[in-house]
């Protein structure tokens, strides 16, 4: 699986988007400056995180840190996720808990037995990779064989191979 949560500039405007296993899709940013992106994916929806179907470990670090009930886009997004294996693309504002929206479901999918890439996440900036590397380990923080890379510019590249060849499901990283 890979996710990307991609920030673009329209005018003034800032847009966040998540792209979960994106592939087939042509002219991608074409479509979307035109408006003119669909995605035909038949959206579930949640009312509380106890129906998502999430790990009940997950369920309890994200109860911790004072999750109660989902945000729209995660409402929206984790139970499509977890359940559709389609492309989706979602949009929503800054702080409405996009990170939670894409990176529940990615870790609720990783085979926690093997230690290689099993999900990539990539983000626009340094301090956006670092934020959701965090918030990831903090989502997990009751899976204990739950193994986040954050790989990006200036810093130790030999510190993060390391990190890489020792083993872990989900690469959080700068293009």
């Amino acid at each position: 699986k890979k996710c990307y949560l991609c920030t673009s500039f329209f005018g003034e405007k800032v847009s966040h988007w998540i792209i979960i296993k994106l592939s087939g899709i042509k002219n991608f940013q074409e479509q979307v400056q035109k408006n003119s992106f669909r995605l035909d994916l038949k959206l579930d929806f949640m009312l509380n995180f106890d129906e998502s179907g999430l790990d009940p470990q997950i369920l309890k670090a994200i109860a911790e840190l004072g999750f109660e009930t989902p945000t729209p886009i995660q409402a929206k997004a984790i139970p499509t996720i977890l359940n559709s294996g389609q492309d989706m693309i979602a949009l929503a504002q800054t702080g409405t808990g996009k990170t939670a929206a894409f990176g529940l479901p990615v870790i609720q999918q990783v085979d926690y037995s093997k230690f290689f890439v099993q999900g990539i996440i990539l983000c626009p900036t340094r301090e956006l990779c670092l934020q959701i590397t965090a918030d990831l380990k903090r989502f997990s923080k009751y899976l204990p064989k739950l193994e986040v890379v954050p790989v990006y510019g200036g810093t130790d590249i030999r510190a993060q191979i390391k990190q890489l060849r020792d083993g872990c499901q989900i690469v959080v990283g700068t293009p």
